[in-house]
């Protein structure tokens, strides 16, 4: 069961074999990845366009629908330009590649996703690492650099669902340095209305860019670079851009009406927010987190010890109809841990009998007292 693989997917139900499970994992945030506006967006964008832009967008692949696309997310996120590119590691290397002019060298987070090192290496960057969320350590390294630096993070740390401190990140820059946010689970969720992490800080200084996947909240493939009128020309001019073919037409209008949708369903982030609020209260009074745990974050990463009995639980809960996936992904707080994820597409009895299943079995996992290390306890049986 841990490695299942559904051949369908109805809303928050997953079928593979036998009875279809409702899907506690995933990244779907908003329930978008369903919504009827966006699949008339691409099913439209399809009899127009046809499948493929067929070649780079610097040539003969260049599209209304991908230019309509990127003016919707720069307000949407509220930067001056975004460019529209296939995917998140992809937008990271267009990023890095634009800024390795200006910023010779990469201080990220020890424990940003690995797509903002790869990057870095990629384009040539002297690669720095600074302490976890420790805005002091990188203020300190920056300052014992000879050359503009390049500050890259995660702004919501999917598996521990810690937020950056960028205030203080962005206090740590020297002038000519830059802050990138890699905003890939932050888009569509923080904020007072959703639109990320620009808004959620109120963030106004040129020197900040942001890069994310649309494949999470927004429920579309594509991601962005977003930043000021220079960036956003020099990640048109960098080798990333440049050499790829970009999106399917009909994506960049399913992408276009995204926003659109986000925008004009509010509801969907409210909902998202109260059930994510109380799925974070149950965990805590079943000391599956730390209460200390306040993250806007609808991820929640339990780990249990040792491993079988983590196994155990996963499967106990497939077998009463919930599928929360047992992963092994970089960047959480083990090896192996269960990533239980909210969505606003889930129904209030779905989230009532999955709280009621882990309140009957988690006493069987002899649960002690919650870690103080870090978001997450460690529950040993």
């Amino acid at each position: 069961m841990t490695d299942l693989c559904w051949s369908g997917r109805e809303g928050m139900l997953f079928h593979h074999t036998g009875e279809p499970l409702v899907g506690f994992g995933g990244c779907d945030y908003l329930g978008l990845a369903t919504h009827d506006a966006l699949i008339d967006a691409l099913c439209k964008g399809l009899g127009r366009y046809a499948i493929s832009a067929g070649a780079s967008r610097t040539t003969t692949g260049d599209t209304r629908a991908h230019r309509k696309a990127e003016l919707r997310a720069a307000g949407f996120i509220g930067l001056p330009e975004a460019v529209l590119l296939p995917e998140g590691m992809l937008a990271n290397l267009a990023a890095f590649q634009a800024l390795n002019g200006d910023c010779p060298a990469a201080l990220i987070d020890e424990r940003a996703h690995s797509s903002l090192r790869t990057a870095a290496a990629a384009a040539g960057m002297r690669l720095l690492t600074y302490r976890h969320n420790d805005a002091a350590d990188a203020a300190s390294k920056l300052n014992a650099l000879d050359t503009p630096a390049l500050l890259a993070t995660d702004t919501l740390f999917a598996a521990t669902g810690e937020l950056a401190p960028v205030p203080d990140l962005l206090a740590a820059l020297r002038p000519d340095d830059r802050l990138l946010l890699d905003d890939c689970h932050g888009i569509g969720v923080l904020g007072p209305r959703g639109r990320g992490a620009i808004e959620h800080f109120a963030i106004s200084d040129p020197r900040v860019v942001v890069t994310a996947t649309l494949a999470k909240a927004m429920g579309v493939y594509g991601a962005i670079v977003a930043g000021p009128g220079p960036f956003a020309a020099m990640v048109r001019r960098s080798g990333a851009f440049v050499g790829t073919t970009p999106i399917p037409p009909a994506l960049a209008a399913a992408a276009d009406a995204a926003f659109e949708v986000h925008t004009c369903e509010l509801d969907r982030l409210s909902r998202l927010r109260s059930s994510t609020a109380r799925v974070r209260e149950a965990l805590v009074e079943l000391g599956l987190i730390s209460r200390d745990r306040t993250s806007p974050s609808p991820v929640f990463a339990i780990t249990i010890e040792p491993e079988a009995a983590m196994r155990r639980l996963h499967e106990e809960l497939a077998r009463r109809g919930h599928f929360v996936p047992l992963i092994g992904y970089p960047g959480g707080p083990a090896g192996r841990y269960l990533r239980l994820s909210v969505s606003a597409g889930h129904a209030d009895d779905q989230i009532d009998r999955l709280l009621a299943d882990l309140a009957d079995l988690t006493p069987t996992l002899h649960p002690e007292a919650p870690d103080t290390e870090g978001a997450n306890t460690r529950i040993r049986s």
